[in-house]
């Protein structure tokens, strides 16, 4: 159900060129695409929201962004691991 209105939302935002909503649009997905572990979606997601981010100034959203892409590929290094 998340998923759907987030789609929705960046669907919304791109119509309208909002780039700090596109950006959160996008972050917000790919962390939902996370707790799915669905990681192969959400990477792509956070690293196109980690540009937005960076683009826009936003040093908070950016830093999150990073954070999500580290912790994402932490978490594939030790499920590889086992």
């Amino acid at each position: 159900m998340a998923r759907m209105h987030v789609e929705e939302a960046l669907r919304i935002h791109r119509a309208l060129g909002d780039e700090w909503g596109i950006a959160t649009s996008v972050f917000i997905l790919g962390y939902v695409l996370a707790n799915e572990r669905d990681w192969a979606g959400a990477q792509p997601l956070f690293e196109e929201s980690l540009r937005a981010f960076h683009g826009l100034g936003d040093d908070h959203y950016t830093l999150l962004a990073s954070i999500n892409l580290r912790g994402r590929a932490m978490s594939s290094v030790i499920a590889n691991a086992q």
